[in-house]
């Protein structure tokens, strides 16, 4: 028979890991734009913004029109903040 006092320790030790996997994150901001090159749309270009304070780059891939959009991570879009 398992006691009520395992079980109650178990479950907060569950809750507890998960606590972290609904944080929202630093915040950012949308950053896209459009990339040209002697006025011509550039596809295929790597965008990266990384911040002069350090801190972790957003990147992104321009499409075959030259349009990005930065991404901070797989799930997050946009960039950190910083001095423009």
């Amino acid at each position: 028979m398992v006691r009520q006092g395992f079980v109650t320790l178990v479950v907060g030790m569950i809750l507890f890991s998960l606590g972290g996997c609904f944080s929202r994150g630093p915040s950012v901001g949308r950053v896209e734009g459009t990339v040209t090159l002697d006025g011509s749309p550039l596809g295929g270009a790597k965008v990266i913004f990384t911040p002069v304070d350090g801190g972790r780059s957003s990147m992104a891939v321009t499409d075959g029109s030259g349009r990005y959009e930065l991404e901070f991570s797989p799930r997050v879009q946009g960039a950190l903040g910083g001095q423009p």
